[in-house]
């Protein structure tokens, strides 16, 4: 847990939050996945990503030989936002938070699951391929090379867990993305080491 973060005050979600959710795994990991926002479960255990749409995101690491210890796994809000709705208010006041886990980490790949995440960082940097931001359904499972404050890093957005869970299609696209993740990382001998 930041100590920072404890003590948020900004933007008023703290007042109902029974608590703040910083990110989980290896700091120090060359690949983050950044998702949303907390939902109920993640709230009341102060953990990312243990709800269902967690238990899919352990379900595709271990597709890929990947342990969730080896990764980091972080979302743009610290707060769980009333019935789940995201406000670019709430992302904005979050913002020195992820960035702030970022540089601890400098990722060399980063994964962002959903809209918010993907917009985020579209809105954040530079991807020439892209130009102006669009949708996940139309970037999602593709690598990209982005430039950040950080540096060069990869970016591969994918569907969130939760909207892959309310559409079966989405989680083919997910265990796609995942193998394209696999094996970009295995080709760059960059795949996190299992801890």
């Amino acid at each position: 847990m930041n100590p920072l973060c404890s003590r948020c005050t900004t933007c008023g979600l703290y007042q109902q939050a029974t608590n703040y959710v910083w990110g989980q795994g290896n700091e120090k990991s060359r690949v983050v996945f950044i998702g949303e926002a907390p939902g109920k479960e993640e709230d009341l255990r102060g953990l990312p990503f243990c709800g269902r749409s967690g238990a899919l995101l352990d379900q595709l690491f271990a597709e890929i030989g990947l342990k969730r210890e080896a990764v980091r796994i972080t979302n743009t809000i610290r707060c769980r936002p009333p019935e789940n709705r995201i406000d670019d208010r709430y992302v904005d006041c979050c913002e020195d938070f992820l960035c702030q886990e970022l540089g601890l980490c400098r990722p060399q790949v980063i994964v962002t699951l959903g809209a918010t995440a993907s917009t985020w960082l579209q809105n954040r940097t530079q991807c020439e391929a892209l130009g102006k931001v669009a949708t996940v359904s139309r970037i999602q499972g593709q690598a990209y090379e982005i430039m950040t404050l950080l540096g060069r890093m990869i970016w591969i957005p994918m569907y969130h867990p939760a909207a892959a869970l309310r559409d079966p299609a989405r989680v083919n696209d997910m265990h796609n993305t995942f193998q394209i993740l696999h094996d970009f990382l295995c080709r760059l001998g960059k795949l996190p080491m299992p801890v």
